[in-house]
């Protein structure tokens, strides 16, 4: 092997070790994975995005549960109550373990009280009221499972229900699985509002859908809509009674 093959080799092996070394990740801090593991699932648009979601514990009870506030990085803020963790797995009570906030960090002293008593903080540990969900990749903070029906197949039910309409674009997101495979999902529709011919979409609705693990939904129940934020909460408790959602 002459000295130009030599060098040439050298640069090649510097540059693959440059990239590798580039391409290695941070764990997020675990508290941090603890409280999105939650999030991610308790509520519509308690995903993280990458990179610009932030959290921080506020106050701890006697017994251990956590209150924290949470910036999921694109608008979206809230106060939670962590009941437990464990190595694997975090534990809340389902449909009430969280509040919206106007901003991060910026919460009123009643929305703090109400999640308590919600949540029985400073009370004994009840089991029997707490579901539990895996934490979620360390790196990546998404959760690790694939949607019942295909994504460009998810828009059917909806259009099943509320009829399809070509200036009415649907947005159907995952949210929650349950112990049987059930799965919840978020919709936003939005409608093209422009009189020229572009596009200039405007919100139109939100609504709450499950479906069966095999894709399959029950008609009468399987979609309900909800006009804002400070009414998820009731239907998200709502939804999963009528379709025998198993936390």
């Amino acid at each position: 092997m002459n000295k130009s093959t030599r060098m040439i080799l050298f640069v090649i092996i510097a540059l693959c070790l440059t990239l590798i070394c580039g391409c290695r990740r941070t764990p997020y801090p675990a508290e941090h994975v603890m409280v999105v593991s939650q999030t991610s699932y308790a509520y519509p648009s308690g995903n993280a995005v990458e990179h610009d979601s932030r959290s921080e514990i506020l106050e701890t009870d006697e017994y251990g549960r956590v209150l924290f506030t949470y910036n999921n990085g694109f608008g979206v803020y809230s106060i939670g109550i962590r009941q437990k963790h464990d190595e694997k797995y975090v534990y809340y009570y389902d449909n009430v373990s969280f509040l919206y906030t106007m901003k991060y960090r910026e919460y009123t002293p009643e929305q703090v009280s109400d999640l308590k008593e919600s949540n029985d903080w400073n009370k004994p540990l009840d089991e029997e009221k707490m579901i539990k969900r895996a934490f979620l990749d360390q790196y990546s903070l998404q959760k690790n499972i694939d949607p019942v029906l295909d994504y460009k197949d998810l828009e059917k039910p909806v259009n099943a229900s509320v009829g399809y309409d070509e200036n009415i674009s649907v947005g159907v997101y995952l949210v929650d699985a349950s112990q049987t495979g059930q799965q919840l999902f978020h919709v936003s529709r939005k409608i093209n509002v422009s009189t020229t011919g572009e596009y200039d979409y405007a919100h139109l609705d939100y609504y709450l859908m499950i479906l069966n693990s095999d894709g399959t939904y029950d008609p009468e129940n399987y979609l309900i809509e909800f006009k804002d934020q400070s009414e998820i909460s009731a239907a998200l408790a709502e939804i999963k009674e009528r379709n025998g959602w198993v936390g």
